[in-house]
């Protein structure tokens, strides 16, 4: 799943991949001045990976229940 966050340094754009970022990717910045880079740690990782699974069931449901016959 890719998702988008600002930089929290410049406020650019920082564009991921969610199953790379939890294998330990590092992601940049896409502003040229910035380059600033983003990863989490190893610690982290079964907590957002908790969080992604947990997202993902809820959109299932969402997007499940929408093309239901009413």
């Amino acid at each position: 799943m890719s998702i988008q966050i600002r930089c929290p340094a410049c406020g650019g754009n920082v564009v991921m991949d969610t199953r790379l970022l939890l294998a330990g990717h590092q992601f940049t910045c896409g502003q040229a001045k910035c380059r600033s880079s983003i990863s989490i740690s190893a610690q982290s990782r079964e907590v957002v990976q908790h969080a992604v699974d947990e997202y993902q069931s809820i959109r299932q449901q969402t997007v499940g229940s929408s093309h239901q016959p009413g």
